[in-house]
């Protein structure tokens, strides 16, 4: 491949990573402001045994280390920000004035050390035990870190290859991201906790069982309307005995 389809079809590259690696981190933004300004404030949450909360934790631990290594698989033929910099050894003089032999070679085995500790994190979270936020703690600092690393990496080879400056700025780019002090004159504030649904819907879930007294008189009020308005068909029923048949008429 001459240099200018090398240069051609790795700016195009480059530019798709960068689409993902915004969207790795608007998500990581949104996941941790659902953390921190809504379950750490709700004390029904906070610390709480919810299996909504397990599901998105795992969901978003599980899916990012998914996506994030997508990135970084030197084999993927669509995008990989490794296999770039591995086709771009064989342009040396492209780096000439704009980074070290020794840097390109650091740059790259940050990419590698990063694959390498993903790795090891990439296991589906099942039980509640894997999903608390204690347990997922090692895999979200190697998340952070694989995803600053690819930022940092995407930005400097981008200015060499195509001789531009690439934006990676995912803070104030998205609507749900962009979130400041209540008490900031800039913008109303876009998050109560009396309106919020998710607020409301996690709190219902997490909230303390309703007194067995209550529940009991909820029943007796409610079971005589049920049995007399509706009909539940046992799943049994095409097995139980019925009576005889009436003889045919003539």
């Amino acid at each position: 491949m001459i240099e200018k389809q090398f240069r051609e079809r790795a700016r195009s590259e480059l530019r798709e990573i960068r689409n993902q690696v915004l969207s790795l981190a608007r998500d990581r933004d949104i996941y941790w402001k659902l953390e921190h300004d809504v379950i750490a404030r709700n004390p029904q949450l906070d610390g709480a045994r919810n299996a909504f909360l397990d599901m998105v934790r795992a969901a978003y631990a599980d899916a990012m280390a998914a996506r994030v290594l997508r990135l970084l698989d030197a084999d993927n033929v669509d995008l990989s920000l490794r296999r770039v910099l591995a086709q771009l050894e064989d342009y040396p003089h492209l780096l000439h004035d704009k980074v070290s032999a020794r840097e390109f070679a650091d740059d790259r085995a940050e990419l590698d050390r990063a694959t390498t500790n993903l790795k090891q994190v990439l296991n589906p979270h099942f039980a509640h035990h894997e999903r608390t936020l204690s347990a997922l703690a090692f895999t979200h600092r190697e998340l952070d870190q694989s995803i600053d690393a690819i930022i940092s990496t995407l930005k400097t080879y981008y200015w060499i290859i195509a001789d531009a400056y690439l934006e990676v700025a995912a803070a104030a780019t998205h609507p749900y991201s962009h979130i400041e002090s209540h008490g900031s004159p800039k913008c109303p504030r876009v998050h109560r906790e009396d309106t919020c649904i998710l607020c409301n819907f996690l709190s219902r879930t997490g909230a303390p069982k309703t007194p067995r007294v209550e529940c009991a008189l909820l029943v007796l009020k409610v079971a005589p309307v049920v049995s007399r308005d509706s009909h539940v068909e046992s799943p049994w029923a095409p097995l139980t005995p019925t009576l005889p048949r009436a003889p045919p008429l003539a």
